[in-house]
């Protein structure tokens, strides 16, 4: 997976965008079908890693016998953050690391493992000047990349002066942490800890960029020749996985084939055919509806394989709410809504360009001036809740819009035309029962919403698609050959190749 350093987060006025409330927000970051696991008190066990106790690039396997310099790079040491004119923590322009202020993306333990991972065996060379993915390729700039931090690294001896580690005991290393030389130049080191090698904890499994590269080795502690320099530290941002989210249920994701030839359900364990060939699939908490491919009709899933019935005349879009069912006709100029019953619709609004709908209702755009409009529950009731957005998504209680610039993910409060600012630059976003998530623009990794403003954790690589159920997020590999499930800190494929993929719950 190709590894970048997290996006720059913005706080600017949204006059422009006519959202109400700016707070600061940070840019947000399936992973691709790899699954990563869940990084324990060892460091993961790996094959015949005894017998080649040091994995990296050509070249390698002999212990460092001397600390390497932390080239300051494009920041002087002991240069002011604001000075530097960046948060060298995610990039943001113009404000301090240390502002109490400052929101941080947080990054999982088996992340930064992860992210680490990705230089050992490329045969990089060390520079104080040379970058690999915009940092330097000596031993901080490979634990800023590590732990996600803004291009091109910070040094040795700013780590804790920006305010990103903190000193911590022996006893409570954690896969993630490191150990810290923080003296400045050529007398400075850090190398990240992955875990113990056995109960006795006199050396761990660490990994670190000296001047004969990238390694992955068996580190006595705290470091070769016992230097009493080096201390266990921790970076803030980063935090432990999250406990493993419970069993995919049946119905809760559907899927359609590559060649939209048949219409499958996740049962937990397997996928079962339900239905052939259909031209889009909907779902949601009203049920599971699918577009006939020759006549756009709409169907609907009566839960049994093969059973469905059509409800509809074909529509430009449908969308499913938690209990109804709603459709733009093919003009465009009426929002309709199936009763229920048979064939029958009603008139519930006007023209529309575009649909929403989820578990805190349906949303509807108007398609002169691209303002966002709320359906009151009653036909031709409508209120403005927004102004136009390039994106809106809708989870079991929140509207979310990207202002038309992608440049900050914002929430609607849920009163008049009020929103808050709850991220940074995003490139798409999606929700669900379970939540939010949002694509980094530059990569394309995915952030999950903690459901606080400028609060956002990483938890994969780019995807096609992304779906969320009551309980679950999934995932589609970006050249959509796999569907994954988040786990809580990793992801599991559980199938093959799809056209596309729809939340039932």
């Amino acid at each position: 997976m190709r590894t970048r350093a997290l996006p720059r987060a913005l706080v600017r006025s949204l006059a422009t965008a006519g959202l109400a409330t700016v707070v600061l927000g940070i840019a947000v970051l399936p992973a691709t079908a790899v699954p990563t696991g869940q990084a324990g008190a060892y460091a993961p066990s790996r094959t015949a890693a005894e017998e080649v106790p040091d994995a990296g690039s050509p070249g390698q396997g002999e212990p460092a016998t001397r600390d390497f310099d932390e080239s300051p790079g494009t920041y002087e040491s002991g240069e002011p953050a604001a000075a530097a004119g960046k948060d060298l923590l995610r990039g943001t322009e113009g404000s301090a690391a240390t502002s109490s202020t400052a929101a941080r993306a947080t990054i999982n333990r088996s992340r930064v493992l992860e992210r680490a991972r990705s230089w050992v065996g490329k045969g990089l060379t060390y520079s104080w000047t040379g970058t690999q993915d915009g940092y330097r390729r000596d031993c901080s700039g490979y634990v800023s990349m590590a732990w996600g931090l803004a291009r091109p690294g910070l040094t040795t001896d700013t780590f804790a002066a920006r305010g990103v580690t903190y000193t911590i005991t022996k006893d409570e290393l954690r896969p993630g942490d490191a150990l810290n030389n923080d003296r400045t130049l050529a007398n400075g080191h850090i190398v990240l800890f992955s875990g113990w090698t056995d109960a006795t904890r006199s050396s761990y499994w660490g990994y670190e960029f000296t001047g004969s590269g990238v390694h992955y080795r068996k580190i006595p502690y705290p470091y070769f020749n016992n230097q009493s320099s080096y201390r266990p530290v921790r970076n803030r941002y980063v935090v432990d996985d999250p406990a493993p989210a419970p069993t995919p249920v049946n119905g809760d994701l559907y899927a359609l084939t590559p060649d939209k030839s048949a219409v499958t359900v996740w049962n937990g364990s397997s996928w079962t055919r339900i239905g052939g060939a259909a031209g889009a699939i909907h779902a949601g908490g009203a049920g599971l509806f699918a577009t006939n491919p020759a006549t756009g009709d709409i169907y609907r899933y009566n839960g049994t394989p093969d059973s469905w019935t059509k409800v509809g005349n074909p529509g430009a879009a449908f969308a499913v709410s938690g209990d109804r069912l709603y459709a733009l006709t093919p003009d465009r100029q009426a929002v309709m809504q199936w009763t229920g019953t048979g064939e029958n619709w009603i008139q519930i609004g006007g023209a529309a360009s575009a649909i929403h709908a989820g578990g805190a209702g349906l949303f509807a755009t108007d398609p002169h001036t691209g303002v966002i409009n709320r359906y009151n529950g009653t036909p031709g009731s409508w209120s403005k809740v927004g102004n136009p957005g390039a994106a809106f998504a809708v989870s079991g209680d929140r509207l979310y819009a990207l202002t038309p610039d992608r440049q900050a993910v914002m929430q609607w409060t849920g009163t008049g035309e009020n929103w808050i600012q709850i991220g940074g630059p995003a490139a798409a976003i999606y929700a669900g029962g379970m939540g939010l998530v949002a694509t980094d623009p530059y990569d394309g990794d995915v952030y999950r919403f903690l459901n606080t403003p400028g609060a956002w954790t990483q938890v994969g690589g780019p995807g096609a698609n992304f779906v969320l159920s009551g309980t679950h997020l999934y995932g589609l590999a970006p050249n959509r050959s796999v569907v994954t499930v988040w786990t809580g800190s990793g992801w599991n494929q559980i199938g093959g190749a799809a056209a596309t993929i729809a939340s039932g719950r």
